[in-house]
């Protein structure tokens, strides 16, 4: 299989990177117009044209760099039938939104990343159109849900003695719940020094971190989801992430693989709780792992995406 990938320029984008990854992982041929978000190999636009005549798709990405990508090449391959559009764009709102106030926000563009919320131009471009922040009221619109996983990383396949009993660690709070959950582990760490609270670390800090840790937390960031989330799964920690809002494909059951929250109140009961039951925090953290092995690396993420292609319905995708 040949895959067109338009691609970001100068700017690492979550979604492009997770694909991009998931293709060649997928031992499928990358034809890509730029560097950046693990593209191996560039071709110019005379070389992707030539070989957009027998690729199987044409894959177009957002970004969220002032830089546009090639996104003329579309005109003239001229091929609606073979073009997938993957919007990685996203919220980025202060407090603690819902949906209604999360779409009533359009207008305030100082509140978004990502304006408007759907490319209307590559809509009409494009036969199939991925988004990273879908709802219900999306999926009626024919936009498919295609949520973030994390690129890079490596599945931990030991479990490591526990030193700490939370990891927190954001580099902003000004997003979900993140504020409310900063200010109550402070409160906690007071009785308890094995709660830590760091952030803008070095990766492999951060990672050593979490692997070292019972729980380690996840909130919304820059959108209704988190990349955190599943850098926390991947490592087999138990992972305390904010309920998400959006559509999820294959997702995580409370109690069993994560443990999710919706307001600060059940944030305290869950963490008193579940510090208190350490023995259920390394199972679910197994289970988490394991559950982000089978449905949600970056090669799982691309094989969902090309049973979508296919003609399955995104529900039916990998169950």
């Amino acid at each position: 299989m040949k895959v067109i990938a338009i691609t970001p320029v100068g700017k690492t984008d979550t979604i492009a990177e997770m694909v991009i990854q998931g293709l060649y992982e997928n031992n499928i041929e990358v034809i890509a117009t730029n560097f950046g978000n693990s593209v191996k190999e560039t071709f110019n636009d005379e070389e992707i044209l030539k070989h957009s005549i027998d690729a199987d798709f044409i894959f177009c990405f957002w970004s969220k760099s002032q830089n546009i990508p090639k996104y003329y090449l579309l005109e003239k391959i001229n091929n609606k039938n073979k073009t997938v559009y993957f919007d990685g764009s996203e919220w980025c709102i202060t407090g603690i939104p819902n949906q209604n106030q999360m779409k009533l926000a359009l207008n305030d563009t100082k509140l978004l990343k990502g304006t408007p919320w759907l490319n209307v131009e590559m809509l009409e471009k494009c036969k199939w159109y991925f988004k990273r922040e879908c709802y219900e009221e999306d999926e009626k619109q024919n936009i498919i849900p295609l949520n973030v996983t994390c690129a890079n990383c490596t599945i931990e396949e030991s479990i490591e003695e526990k030193n700490y009993d939370v990891f927190l660690s954001f580099n902003h709070v000004e997003t979900g719940l993140r504020r409310p959950i900063t200010e109550e582990c402070k409160k906690q760490q007071i009785l308890n020094n094995k709660i830590i609270i760091e952030s803008k670390l070095q990766y492999y800090k951060y990672v050593d971190y979490i692997k070292k840790s019972y729980i380690a937390i996840s909130a919304w960031g820059a959108g209704n989801s988190c990349r955190r989330m599943w850098e926390i799964m991947s490592k087999g920690t138990c992972c305390f992430a904010q309920k998400n809002e959006i559509l999820v494909s294959n997702n995580f059951t409370d109690g069993k693989n994560i443990v999710f929250y919706s307001t600060i109140d059940e944030f305290k009961d869950k963490l008193d709780f579940y510090l208190n039951n350490k023995d259920l925090t390394i199972k679910i953290g197994i289970e988490g792992r394991e559950h982000f092995r089978k449905y949600h690396t970056p090669k799982k993420r691309v094989e969902y995406i090309l049973n979508i292609l296919n003609g399955k319905n995104w529900k039916e995708s990998l169950l």
